[in-house]
């Protein structure tokens, strides 16, 4: 993706990301710190930070946090929420994943990637990070749950919306100025081909609640349904999700179980 579509991909949905988005369970993150021996001299990178939702977590487990985003309206957003949470040990710098090495990023000893590595040139940035990285640091990806036979665990309106998000925009995936296609190869074997083959998946379940306007919120968050691509028919089209939901689901509250997964990528030497 081109590096002007990545600072554009999220334009205008940081309060709604931030708002409405749901973050990670705290045994997801406790259990990354056990595994990794996270102690008060650990320093983590956050690539495609976004609004803070795995920096601030992270920063009250590890020692230091650098958290790098190319949209500095979600900066605004992630700077605000660790001020709020009163989070203090995080450097938050604008840049793209593939930028680390050129930043002065300190002695970085893993990395996480909050639903954001699928954006990046993955196979690139592995390369990266096997020269910068310590014989023990990882990739941690961080993202929904997924099922036995690997497909992605869904909302239950995902479908309902997604016939009236093609009906306004098309079927092709809004992705920046362009469209957006899952890659063909997945993370683990870009993992495997760069030399982090050891690999532990984990999934960890919540339940949730959620209401209509929660729903809706969601929508204004992703950069496949964000404001910019409907023009001056954005609130049409939140009206026609709201009645495909009700359609679909009832009028809620909808009480769900969210499924997280992680992963976590080592070389198969390190110990």
């Amino acid at each position: 993706m081109p590096r002007d579509d990545a600072a554009l991909l999220f334009a205008g949905t940081s309060q709604a990301y931030a708002t409405y988005r749901p973050g990670y369970p705290a045994a997801l993150f406790d259990h990354m710190a056990t595994e990794l021996t996270f102690t008060s001299h650990t320093r983590v990178a956050d690539l495609g930070c976004g609004p803070g939702t795995a920096s601030i977590p992270l920063a009250r487990r590890a020692g230091t946090v650098l958290a790098l985003d190319p949209n500095t309206e979600m900066l605004q957003a992630a700077r605000a929420a660790a001020h709020h949470a009163g989070v203090v040990n995080i450097e938050f710098r604008p840049g793209h994943a593939e930028d680390l090495p050129d930043l002065d990023p300190g002695d970085i000893e893993h990395v996480v990637f909050g639903r954001s590595f699928h954006w990046t040139d993955r196979a690139a940035v592995v390369a990266m990070l096997d020269a910068l990285l310590p014989a023990h640091g990882a990739i941690v990806l961080l993202g929904p749950g997924r099922s036995e036979k690997g497909a992605w665990h869904r909302w239950p309106w995902d479908e309902a919306i997604r016939e009236v998000r093609e009906a306004f925009l098309g079927p092709e995936r809004r992705a920046g100025s362009g469209t957006y296609s899952h890659p063909e190869i997945g993370h683990e074997q870009v993992f495997d081909a760069g030399g982090f083959g050891r690999i532990e998946r984990l999934t960890f379940t919540e339940q949730v609640e959620y209401d209509l306007d929660r729903v809706l919120g969601l929508q204004r968050s992703y950069s496949h349904s964000a404001e910019r691509l409907f023009g001056d028919r954005y609130e049409e089209y939140l009206d026609a999700v709201r009645a495909a939901v009700t359609g679909a689901c009832g009028p809620g509250p909808y009480r769900i179980d969210k499924q997280d997964s992680m992963v976590i990528a080592l070389r198969p030497t390190s110990s």
